[in-house]
């Protein structure tokens, strides 16, 4: 049970990350939030960072 929660915890704090803000960051050294949509989704990713990322 405990193996269990400890698992949940993992998972809800990485879904909690917002990959196209720190793919941005890392890849191309830029916010996406400050351009296209100025949204983190994926699709904003797609439109700013490329295919790749998206």
């Amino acid at each position: 049970m405990i193996k269990f929660l400890v698992f949940v915890i993992i998972a809800y704090l990485f879904g909690s990350l917002p990959c196209g803000v720190w793919l941005g960051k890392v890849t191309k050294n830029m916010d996406i939030r400050e351009h296209g949509s100025k949204n983190s989704g994926a699709t904003n990713a797609y439109r700013i960072l490329g295919p790749k990322y998206g």
